[in-house]
């Protein structure tokens, strides 16, 4: 399929992610990382760090941004930006890293999960100055960013990603909420 409205494909350190406007939108399923995926992400990220590795990857996101708009959506990433966001928290015990993502962008129902994953990444982690800047600097994850939110979700139909793949009955419920 011919992609026509890729904006553009990037890499991004973890503390650019954070400086961008992201938005969940609102057909998005909630927050549901599983322990292991928690565990999983902190593990690679303690190794990575432990090893001075330079660049490390930890992912290929999506988004999808509407010309003349401020803010990107997040299509693909919002489990992954949503744990960074709560190891990041944990390593700086700092709001600043936030610009309100965490203030208005998390619904209710992902409420229990994030206060499981963040208890759980508390007794994993404490405040580290060298281990955020490590993660904030060095840690990168690259973007695919259309102009076309339709195109945004063929570019996830066709991307496996580590998280939880969604059904295409899920892709198709996503898609049809944003339509009405």
């Amino acid at each position: 399929k011919m992609m026509n409205n890729i904006k553009n494909i990037g890499a991004l350190t973890i503390k650019e992610l954070f400086e961008k406007n992201l938005k969940i939108p609102p057909y998005q399923r909630p927050y549901s990382w599983e322990k292991e995926q928690v565990e999983d992400l902190i593990e690679d990220l303690l190794t990575a760090y432990k090893n001075e590795i330079e660049k490390y990857l930890i992912g290929n996101m999506i988004f999808h941004q509407e010309d003349l708009k401020e803010e990107i959506n997040i299509v693909d990433g919002q489990q992954r930006i949503i744990t960074l966001g709560l190891i990041i928290k944990i390593l700086s015990n700092q709001e600043k890293y936030f610009n309100n993502f965490f203030n208005n962008e998390i619904s209710i129902l992902s409420s229990n999960k994030l206060i499981e994953n963040y208890n759980l990444s508390k007794n994993r982690l404490k405040v580290d100055e060298n281990l955020l800047n490590y993660i904030l600097e060095k840690v990168i994850v690259t973007y695919i960013k259309t102009s076309s939110e339709d195109e945004a979700f063929v570019l996830f139909d066709s991307q496996n990603t580590r998280g939880r793949p969604l059904e295409r009955k899920d892709l198709l419920k996503v898609h049809h909420l944003h339509h009405m």
